[in-house]
């Protein structure tokens, strides 16, 4: 009996061991399927931001044929024939980027554009190394462009101009996310890096800049006035940032103005309660 029972246990062990194994290789085939997905799912979203600037270009250009071959240019290699036959469903057309679509510079075609409420210039360079990040913060997927930023950030061979360049982005995300207080941290921490003589190179005047100009613009939705015209005059100057450095400077001046106008206001206000308590304590005494 106890050479039967030991029998039974080591068949079972043996079965245990072949569900592992099993098991195993099932897991190691989600594995490459949920990565094979993913990849798919960035080039998807890379032909979806190529193809709606190709279909504003042409709406606004009426130049059907440049916006097709910019359209061909940009398709992926990979064939999607496995995911075409998976559904019945016709295809639908994909959902254009409204707040990409909606600026200008992305209008008219141009290789830069401010997307994020202006607060981030997505350039080809930038796009090397920060596609799949900011195709994320443009979808509203605020989480996985932190993820995506934070993967870049660890890469122990990413120049200091490109780190800062990530911290901006970064603070652009926490900022439209409705975190100011992480969007600030951010851009202080990109500052660090960009004034620091260690990491002085011809490419950070540039992304030194353009820290200046994010800090300036915290510092006047801060209300912190001074500071943030400190800020702004350190960004002029500045290839590529220039309009956005003016709009702001003037911005400030407006509210500058306006804060004056209605510390104005106060001051006659009070003067004015002023006059009347002394007419009172006058009518008073009388």
């Amino acid at each position: 009996m106890a050479t039967s029972l030991l029998q039974q246990v080591r068949e079972g062990v043996d079965a245990l061991i072949l569900d592992h194994d099993a098991l195993q290789e099932d897991l190691s085939l989600a594995q490459a399927t949920i990565t094979q997905i993913e990849s798919q799912r960035d080039e998807l979203y890379t032909l979806l931001m190529t193809t709606s600037m190709a279909l504003v270009d042409m709406q606004r250009n009426n130049s059907p044929t440049g916006a097709r071959d910019l359209i061909i240019q940009n398709l992926p290699t990979r064939s999607f024939s496995s995911m075409a036959t998976a559904s019945s469903r016709p295809v639908e057309s994909p959902t254009l980027l409204p707040e990409a679509l909606a600026h200008p510079a992305v209008a008219s075609s141009s290789p830069e554009c401010w997307i994020l409420d202006e607060r981030w210039l997505s350039t080809p360079q930038t796009r090397t190394f920060l596609l799949a990040a900011e195709t994320s913060a443009i979808r509203g997927q605020f989480q996985r462009a932190l993820i995506d930023l934070d993967a870049v950030l660890t890469n122990q061979t990413l120049t200091h101009p490109a780190r800062v360049e990530a911290k901006l982005l970064k603070a652009a995300v926490f900022a439209v996310a409705g975190l100011p207080a992480r969007a600030r941290q951010q851009v202080q921490q990109a500052l660090e890096i960009a004034d620091n003589p260690v990491y002085a190179c011809a490419g950070m005047y540039t992304v030194r800049g353009k820290v200046h100009l994010a800090l300036g613009r915290i510092f006047y939705e801060e209300n912190r006035l001074d500071e943030a015209a400190w800020s702004l005059s350190l960004a002029v100057g500045t290839e590529g940032i220039e309009a956005q450095v003016e709009h702001w400077k003037v911005m400030l001046e407006k509210r500058k103005v306006e804060d004056a106008m209605t510390d104005g206001t106060k001051q006659a206000g009070l003067e004015d309660l002023q006059e009347v308590n002394r007419e009172t304590e006058s009518a008073i005494g009388e």
